[in-house]
């Protein structure tokens, strides 16, 4: 299995920009090569206008509606671009690893201006969250199809992080190292604590951009496995090739 650590990760983070304020309204990164992204609902719901900053540039964004989900706070965008590096999403059924948020809080700006990364020692599975209570205003004025609140009564499956994300990070990627792969976008909380939206989340929506997350942790699994193998297997020949040298002092 080929590393992949917070170096590649980086180079698919993007800013969503609020230009009517002129800063950072929420983080969010790439998940195909040829543009489409994915951020939380309510970084978008409240903007006039979906500007994406990505290495340095500035792009107008679509909302692609059919893809997005308000009622799992899912917000799939798609910016003219080619070839841009795209994290590899896995969903592993089972997810008690250490993992990392990746996003671009405006408070960190001054001093890491590519973004900042939180540890999560501790993430572990968590009963749904009710989504509108997260949202910081719940009255919509503008008439863009992306801005609207969810339904009263929506949730999203999650998994509970012990660790308190700055505002600003909320779409960013959660990144397990040990898996090699995103498992899950990030929402933030005031609390000291914060919540990952899971990828059984939108499913079908990244089954149809292709991504396939349940296959993508298959053959993750079977690339360890294989590693692991190859590993013990030199192990045992070395062994052998040591005991036929100490067969003639």
């Amino acid at each position: 299995m080929s590393y992949y650590g917070l170096d590649q990760l980086r180079e698919s983070m993007v800013k969503i920009l609020n230009p009517a304020k002129g800063e950072t309204a929420g983080s969010g990164f790439i998940i195909r090569s040829d543009g489409y992204l994915i951020t939380c609902h309510h970084v978008i719901y409240l903007l006039d206008r979906l500007i994406v900053e990505y290495q340095g540039q500035e792009y107008e964004a679509q909302w692609c509606e059919a893809l997005s989900n308000p009622d799992v706070d899912i917000a799939i965008l798609k910016i003219t671009i080619e070839n841009a590096p795209a994290v590899p999403i896995i969903n592993p059924q089972q997810l008690s690893t250490s993992v990392t948020i990746y996003g671009f809080p405006p408070s960190q700006q001054k001093y890491f201006p590519e973004g900042i990364n939180f540890s999560a020692p501790t993430i572990r599975p968590s009963a749904p969250v009710k989504i509108l209570p997260t949202y910081r205003i719940q009255t919509v004025t503008a008439t863009n199809p992306w801005n609207q609140l969810p339904q009263e009564q929506s949730t999203f499956l999650s998994h509970r992080i012990d660790t308190k994300v700055e505002s600003g990070t909320s779409g960013g990627a959660v990144f397990a190292e040990d898996l090699g792969g995103v498992v899950g976008v990030i929402q933030c909380s005031k609390r000291d604590e914060s919540y990952l939206i899971r990828w059984d989340n939108c499913l079908e929506s990244l089954d149809a951009l292709g991504l396939e997350p349940e296959k993508n942790a298959v053959c993750q699994f079977l690339e360890a496995v294989k590693s692991y193998s190859k590993l013990v297997l030199d192990s045992v020949k070395q062994g052998m090739t040591d005991k036929s040298y100490n067969r003639y002092p």
